[in-house]
């Protein structure tokens, strides 16, 4: 690894995800704020080697997702909607800027393909509009045989295959 390149602290995401449904006691307070705003939502925890873990709420037709650090600061989001069709897509996802680069938007996207194949029965399509920092992960998912592109309303878009 080069001396630019930092050290990625996120294991890789090759395991299980494990969801448990949890009680919004459990979930702290800033980030229930946020899990809230998904109404009639089921919430669910996914705990990480690293300390950190994945909150979840669900409503059936969007997951809103947050990851927190081991100190349970709030690190990255993202967000799944189905569609009339039943395809789910993500819609948006950050990663704050003190962690890029680290494996947690790689992580979170696998994750969020396991729930969404739980959840909604379907796996997890990029947006239409992918940004060229989700558009290298995707790829990245791509070369590894874990995705793939394909053409939706004439637009590319990237689909789990695993």
């Amino acid at each position: 690894m080069s001396p630019e390149t930092p050290e990625r602290i996120y294991p890789s995401p090759e395991q299980n995800f494990s969801f448990q449904e949890i009680s919004d006691e459990t979930i702290p307070k800033e980030i229930m704020e946020r899990l809230a705003r998904v109404p009639n939502a089921k919430l669910f925890s996914c705990s990480h080697e690293d300390g950190g873990r994945t909150y979840i709420a669900s409503n059936g037709k969007v997951a809103k997702f947050i990851d927190a650090d081991s100190n349970g600061t709030r690190v990255g989001h993202a967000i799944i909607q189905t569609d009339e069709t039943g395809l789910a897509g993500t819609i948006v996802g950050t990663t704050r800027s003190e962690t890029p680069r680290l494996g947690l938007g790689t992580r979170r996207l696998v994750l969020m393909n396991q729930f969404s194949r739980k959840e909604f029965g379907v796996p997890l399509n990029s947006s239409i509009a992918v940004s060229p920092e989700a558009r290298r992960r995707w790829e990245q998912l791509e070369a590894e045989g874990k995705a793939k592109s394909l053409i939706f309303n004439g637009m590319k878009r990237y689909q789990f295959v695993t």
